[in-house]
């Protein structure tokens, strides 16, 4: 399957790699037999170029099913458009993440993600320190915190993350600004405010 923006505009694939149009992406694959499919997709915020690299779905489109047999060939499905997601969602190497437990919250015009399931989704380790009240990355425990607080802290190798980098405490679990994570774990990861999603590339 695959999503063509503006398909119109755009000439038609001149190889054997079954994008029906040189811009269109890649965005779910199925298969068949006997003349029967069986393909079901979530639609991501983003699909696979030609050049193997991970691109946006723009709003405006059109849908193709492409289909390897003896007469190779592309359907268009239909023109449509794509609206924003009413929730902010997150997007793995493209693909969106259906565990609650990896949803984004936006504060302050900022997305933010949980940290520990991030993490463990990176393959990575997240320590949480009660007495200093902080998220650890391969850090030691700081000094103890006294008196009231009202906010966590990260400290990433031994040093306390910049101010912007701070965490926030909701409903039990740590999120930090998705910048963080990059400066954590070295992942890249954006956001797409026309589609209220976060997309992480994973190493």
């Amino acid at each position: 399957m695959y999503w063509t923006p503006n398909a119109e505009t755009y000439a038609s694939s001149s190889d054997s790699s079954g994008y029906p149009y040189d811009h269109s992406l890649l965005i779910g694959t199925g298969t068949q037999q006997f003349g029967y499919y069986d393909f079901s997709i979530t639609l991501p915020a983003y699909g696979k170029a030609k050049d193997g690299t991970m691109k946006f779905l723009e709003s405006k489109g059109s849908l193709s099913l492409y289909v390897a047999y003896g007469g190779n060939g592309s359907r268009t499905l239909g023109e449509m458009s794509l609206l924003p997601a009413d929730e902010p969602f997150l997007s793995v190497d493209g693909k969106p993440a259906l565990d609650a437990a990896l949803r984004p919250i936006l504060r302050e015009g900022r997305a933010l993600l949980p940290l520990r399931s991030i993490a463990k989704l990176a393959g990575k380790s997240v320590v949480w320190d009660k007495a200093s009240w902080s998220a650890l990355i391969r850090s030691e425990p700081p000094a103890p915190r006294t008196g009231a607080y009202s906010f966590p802290q990260l400290w990433i190798d031994g040093k306390l993350a910049a101010p912007e980098l701070q965490p926030i405490l909701r409903d039990g679990l740590t999120y930090v600004p998705i910048r963080a994570l990059t400066a954590a774990f070295g992942i890249s990861v954006s956001w797409n405010a026309a589609s209220r999603s976060v997309d992480i590339e994973l190493p």
